[in-house]
C-alpha cells in the first residue's frame, strides 16, 4: 500500500504522535509477519490496539489517554460507554470497538501470552492482521476527503492479502515464485534467518552449482548486501532494506 499517502490522509484528522504511533505499529507488524515470526507480530498488534483505542477515545471526546500512560482495562463497560455517545456514527462508536476487543482479547489471552500443548499463534496472526487492515481501511474510508475512485484504490491496497513467498517444509524453506531471482531468494532467506552456513543456504534455494553459487555471494559481498566469510552469509542492514523492497513489490503485485 501507499502508506505516506494514507498517513497524510490520518496527519490532517488525528494527532500527530497517535498517526505516527498508529502506522509504526502497523508497518513494523507487517515485517514480523513476513518473517513468520507470529508473536513478535502479536505483540506489534498489541501496540496498534493501544493506539486504535486512543483515537477511538479522540473521535468520541475530542481528547484521549497520552501515550505516556497507561490506559484503563478494556472492558465490556468501556464498550457501553463508547456505544451510548450521541451524535457519532455507528462504526466509530460501535462496530471499530469491537472489533478492536476481539483482537484485544486474541491478544492478552492466547498462546502469545499462556503456554499451551498446542500454540495457536499462526492462527492467531492471520485473524490479528485481517482485523487489523479493517480497522485501517475503515478509519482511512471515514477520514478521506479524496475522490470515490482514488479512495476505494488506497482502501483496496490496505486490505489485499499479504503474500506468503517463503513456504517452511521441516527444516527447510522454499521461495515460492519460481521467477525470483537467485541473489533476492538469498536475501529473503537470510532476511528470516540473518546467518545461514554456504551449503545450507544453497540447499534452500535449490542451486545447483556450488562454484558459481559462490561467485554470486561473493559479490553481494562487495555490494554490502550480506558479510560472506568462513563459509557463512550475514544479512547486512542494507540487505534487509532489499529484502523489504523485494516482499513490498511481491504485495504491491498481488
Amino acid at each position: 500500500m501507499n502508506v505516506s499517502n494514507i498517513k497524510n490522509t490520518f496527519d490532517n484528522e488525528i494527532p500527530l504522535d497517535l498517526s505516527n504511533g498508529l502506522f509504526d505499529s502497523y508497518c513494523k507488524g507487517l515485517k514480523e509477519y513476513s518473517k513468520g515470526n507470529w508473536q513478535y507480530f502479536i505483540n506489534e498488534m498489541g501496540q496498534f490496539n493501544e493506539t486504535v483505542y486512543r483515537i477511538i477515545e479522540y473521535m468520541l471526546t475530542g481528547s484521549y489517554t497520552p501515550l505516556k500512560n497507561k490506559l484503563n482495562n478494556f472492558n465490556e463497560t468501556i464498550l457501553i460507554k463508547w456505544e451510548n455517545v450521541q451524535n457519532v456514527e455507528e462504526n466509530i462508536r460501535v462496530i471499530i470497538p469491537r472489533v478492536l476487543y476481539a483482537m484485544y482479547c486474541i491478544r492478552n489471552k492466547r498462546g502469545a501470552i499462556h503456554k499451551n500443548d498446542i500454540i495457536p499463534n499462526k492462527m492467531d496472526a492471520n485473524l490479528l492482521l485481517s482485523n487489523a487492515k479493517w480497522i485501517l481501511a475503515e478509519l482511512y474510508r471515514v477520514f478521506s476527503k479524496e475522490d470515490m475512485t482514488k479512495c476505494q484504490k488506497n482502501i483496496d491496497s490496505i486490505i489485499n492479502k499479504e503474500i506468503d513467498l517463503l513456504w517452511r517444509v521441516e527444516d527447510k524453506f522454499r521461495i515460492l515464485d519460481n521467477n525470483m531471482k537467485c541473489c533476492d531468494k538469498i536475501l529473503i532467506i537470510l532476511y528470516i534467518n540473518d546467518t545461514m552456513g554456504v551449503d545450507e543456504l544453497i540447499k534452500n534455494v535449490e542451486y545447483s552449482n556450488k562454484a558459481t553459487f559462490k561467485k554470486l555471494l561473493k559479490q553481494m559481498h562487495n555490494e554490502k548486501y550480506i558479510e560472506y566469510d568462513n563459509e557463512k552469509c550475514t544479512i547486512s542492514p542494507k540487505g534487509m532494506l532489499k529484502s523489504e523492497e523485494i516482499i513490498l513489490k511481491c504485495n504491491t503485485i498481488f
